[in-house]
């Protein structure tokens, strides 16, 4: 289990079917209701960085925007493979979950 905090918490935090611009809005939560414990899977950046997360007692898979819920995960990793610079990419990663950056440029 992780730790998660909105940046937000005025506003609603929307829970998305997948990482990709693509992909449905599932539901939505208030930001001062969101849980400060969630299962934490790992973060994509296909479209911006998103977080795959699943709340307690819900078996549902969620993702949340990178730029609106901050994850504190227990000993884990992002990596990232870019073809930017070494800059960009940690620029990408943010604040959050892990510090690994590997890019291949």
């Amino acid at each position: 289990m992780s730790k998660a905090e909105v940046k937000y918490p005025k506003y609603k935090v929307e829970l998305y079917a997948g990482p990709g611009a693509q992909d449905p809005v599932l539901g939505e939560r208030k930001g001062d209701q969101f849980p400060e414990i969630v299962q934490y899977f790992g973060t994509s950046t296909v479209a911006g960085r998103m977080h795959h997360i699943r709340f307690e007692g819900d078996s549902k898979d969620y993702w949340v925007a990178g730029d609106q819920v901050l994850i504190e995960a227990e000993s884990s990793k992002v990596r990232i493979t870019c073809d930017a610079s070494q800059a960009t990419a940690t620029g990408n990663l943010g604040r959050g979950a892990g510090t690994e950056v590997v890019c291949n440029n």
